[in-house]
């Protein structure tokens, strides 16, 4: 690995598995998004806007810009929360909750490896 500049720190690859993860889930947030738009739900827009932020910031994160880590790690984790309600409001389908604990689960991984990698500066 190269040397980390100012505001850098360098990349472990435990940290680049997270990366692929967190790219692979705001894809698929994607996905989903776009084909639940026309239902003019406002957490939709708000995953489709975190999904895009997370795929922004992947690059320069790879790259050990701190910054954009630590917004990939917030955006997955404000992503997974949008989930919480499908545990608390009746008449959710099963799958949806175990959709929901499942995202919640890989959005903790995702921070994990992310942030045991390198602490936060």
């Amino acid at each position: 690995m190269r040397d980390a500049g100012p505001g850098k720190a360098p990349i472990p690859g435990t940290a680049r598995w997270g990366f692929v993860i967190a790219a692979i889930c705001a894809g698929s947030d994607v996905a989903v998004s776009v084909h639940r738009l026309p239902s003019e739900s406002i957490v939709t827009a708000v995953v489709l806007g975190f999904a895009l932020l997370t795929l922004a910031a992947i690059p320069p994160a790879w790259r050990g810009v701190v910054w954009a880590r630590n917004t990939v790690v917030s955006t997955q984790a404000l992503t997974a929360v949008t989930g919480v309600p499908a545990f608390v409001l009746p008449a959710v389908p099963p799958f949806d909750v175990i959709v929901s604990a499942a995202r919640l689960v890989v959005a903790l991984v995702v921070a994990v490896l992310l942030l045991t990698a390198h602490p936060i500066t």
